[in-house]
């Protein structure tokens, strides 16, 4: 939840002319000052906020307490990570690149810079490079959904299927409700050659419509066209007025049509 900021309230305490020995029952009790009150205490709630604001679309936020951090002496792996994190969501990936592959270094059992290096480096255009470091995120023990979906979804954009099912099932299995892990898993597993699978998959995400239609996509990315064509014949079988349906038909129905777009960060359909 968002931090909000808080005002500080600066009491005098003013000491009895005569110390008692005990307070007096109803006398006021002192309390310990809270933390965010004291150096240390500031710090850490920066560097709170500073991750929060990275974590969720707030990169300017997060910039701003890294400053904050760094003018007040604090420069260190994590902070640093925070900014690269920060820059690449800021949608500067050149300087992101090079904060986080020295956090990289700096940090080479940690793999959350090499995650974040293969975002950038995959949407760079280095797709190779992209597969070799997620590999090193998975082999230092990043069991998430992410890397593992992340990776599966590259290998099956080169066309190595087989190794990329494996990949999409431990997403499937970290987050069993994403819809975008299941249907990245079904459009490798058409690839893949067991369609059946795939079919049961694409189910549980949405009406038998929307099934066949991905499995329409499935087949139309392998340039398997009447099998494409059969699965939007079929989509609209069971939802006459299914727009994507039709639309695919008419596309496959004019050759100079571009296939169907698809969101690059989930395998699906637009």
């Amino acid at each position: 939840m968002p931090f909000t900021a808080r005002a500080l309230l600066f009491l005098s305490l003013l000491a009895p002319a005569a110390a008692s020995a005990r307070p007096p029952a109803n006398g006021p009790q002192i309390e310990a000052a809270p933390a965010w009150q004291s150096e240390d205490g500031k710090k850490k709630v920066w560097r709170d906020m500073a991750h929060w604001y990275a974590d969720n679309g707030m990169p300017d936020q997060a910039l701003e307490m890294v400053s904050r951090l760094n003018a007040e002496g604090e420069s260190t792996p994590e902070i640093r990570l925070i900014q690269g994190i920060a820059l690449m969501r800021q949608g500067v990936p050149d300087e992101a690149r090079k904060v986080l592959e020295a956090v990289a270094k700096e940090l080479p059992r940690d793999p959350r810079p090499l995650e974040n290096l293969a975002v950038l480096y995959a949407d760079g255009g280095d797709v190779t490079r992209a597969i070799t470091t997620l590999e090193k995120v998975i082999d230092l023990g990043d069991t998430g959904a992410g890397p593992a979906n992340n990776l599966g979804f590259l290998l099956m954009g080169q066309s190595r299927c087989a190794e990329a099912v494996p990949h999409l099932e431990a997403a499937m299995a970290a987050d069993p409700s994403s819809a975008r892990y299941r249907n990245n898993l079904g459009f490798a597993l058409v690839c893949a050659g067991d369609p059946q699978r795939a079919l049961q998959l694409f189910r549980t995400t949405g009406s038998e419509a929307d099934a066949r239609y991905n499995m329409g996509v499935a087949y139309e990315r392998l340039d398997k066209l009447p099998s494409a064509m059969l699965q939007y014949q079929a989509a609209l079988s069971a939802a006459p007025t299914h727009e994507a349906a039709l639309a695919a038909l008419a596309r496959l129905n004019s050759p100079e049509e571009s296939s169907p777009e698809t969101d690059p960060s989930t395998g699906v359909p637009q």
